[in-house]
């Protein structure tokens, strides 16, 4: 039985083959400065708002909705699992991030529509269930109020999935970002819904109570995605970037 060998690494970097080289020189250095353009491109590319993200963004609000009307929470878990991937959340880092106006306007236009269909698909089911609702959408109001287990959640999704996302670009492979991007949604959705529930129903404490959560999710969810970005070497492409970059990144970290 033949045991498995570790490839090590020599001493000198410049002895590897070209290939070799480059994958070592990712592994442990953020991106130079041609790896950096060519993947701002991609990253940009996959990052656009789709089609499907507007549809499955719909799918996963009535899902959602349906969710908190019945306070199953399994529902809820299973609305995110149907969200598409957070990829123009990610887009709004990069565009932030690398100060590109075109970027940032592009992934944030595409974003608030995807989400406007969320919070109105809650708010027609609201209109739709205020009636016969007997409900005390316990669910909805636990996801209408921040606290410090969603926040934990939110970091770790936003960071994870801007990295996996950036670094698929180097093998065309999403790799864990489809993964990931379920825990983005949840805490993204789901307060947005509670917010057009509670904007339907009238039920106090939900709408804006789950906008603002949203809005402070989205906030940092784009923050924590520029520092990672921002720490695997993606920088703004031109001085006037930094204009854009930190002015929007000191404004999300205040909310």
């Amino acid at each position: 039985m033949s045991i498995p060998t570790t490839e090590l690494l020599p001493d000198d970097p410049d002895s590897l083959p070209p290939a070799r080289r480059r994958r070592a020189r990712r592994l442990l250095a953020p991106l130079d400065a041609d790896e950096r353009a060519s993947l701002t491109d991609q990253l940009a590319g996959r990052a656009a708002p789709s089609f499907d993200f507007f549809l499955l963004s719909l799918i996963a609000g009535v899902v959602i909705c349906i969710g908190f009307l019945s306070d199953i929470p399994a529902l809820l878990v299973l609305g995110a699992a149907l969200a598409p991937l957070m990829a123009p959340v990610i887009g709004i880092a990069l565009g932030t991030v690398i100060g590109s106006v075109a970027y940032f306007l592009r992934s944030l236009t595409g974003s608030i529509i995807g989400f406007l269909f969320v919070f109105l698909v809650g708010w027609a089911g609201g209109l739709l269930a205020k009636d016969w609702l007997t409900s005390d959408l316990s669910q909805a109001h636990l996801h209408a109020q921040l606290s410090w287990s969603n926040f934990l959640v939110l970091a770790v999704s936003a960071i994870l999935t801007a990295i996996s996302i950036a670094r698929s670009g180097q093998n065309g492979v999403l790799s864990h970002s489809a993964l990931t991007s379920v825990a983005l949604a949840y805490e993204l959705y789901l307060p947005l819904v509670v917010a057009g529930l509670g904007l339907g129903t009238g039920i106090p404490y939900l709408f804006p109570d789950g906008l603002v959560v949203f809005a402070m999710h989205l906030a940092w969810a784009v923050l924590l995605g520029a520092l990672a970005l921002a720490i695997l070497g993606f920088r703004p492409l031109t001085l006037f970037g930094y204009t854009l970059g930190v002015p929007s990144l000191y404004y999300a970290s205040s909310l």
